[in-house]
């Protein structure tokens, strides 16, 4: 989506929160598109208010994680993961997520095996395509 339409997005939201501010669903569509703006500290708050909510929103508390990947907070992103992978183990993105921590961690092999685990899932995931092609390239450099 372009920017312009993140914003339209992020104004309908804001009506529908407006209208109904208990709706959690709500909120992690809205934490989304304020990440999608770039503006991640709002975003975390949001999630996090939609977690509290409603503690069975995996989509909820796999977008904290992206953003607290985001933001640098790994034990939190670790949380978020960890309750995701215990009620969508399969979930699109879970993989690709524990990727991305697991490279903040240092743990290169431990990457690419969630992001071939990802693919095997969800062979479609430029995203983790691209990030496990490079990764595959830098672990065989000498």
């Amino acid at each position: 989506m372009r920017r312009r339409q993140w914003k339209r997005a992020l104004s309908a939201l804001e009506a529908l929160l407006a209208e109904s501010p208990d709706r959690a669903e709500v909120r992690v569509d809205y934490g989304a598109v304020l990440y999608h703006l770039g503006r991640y500290s709002e975003a975390l708050a949001e999630l996090e208010r939609a977690v509290a909510a409603d503690e069975s929103l995996a989509q909820g508390w796999l977008n904290l994680a992206a953003v607290a990947n985001q933001l640098g907070l790994i034990n939190r992103a670790r949380e978020a993961l960890e309750r995701v992978a215990k009620t969508a183990p399969n979930m699109r993105g879970l993989h690709y997520n524990l990727a991305i921590l697991r490279l903040k961690e240092g743990k290169l092999t431990e990457a690419l095996a969630e992001l071939e685990t990802e693919l095997s899932l969800y062979p479609g995931n430029a995203a983790a395509r691209s990030l496990s092609v490079a990764l595959e390239r830098a672990l065989l450099r000498p």
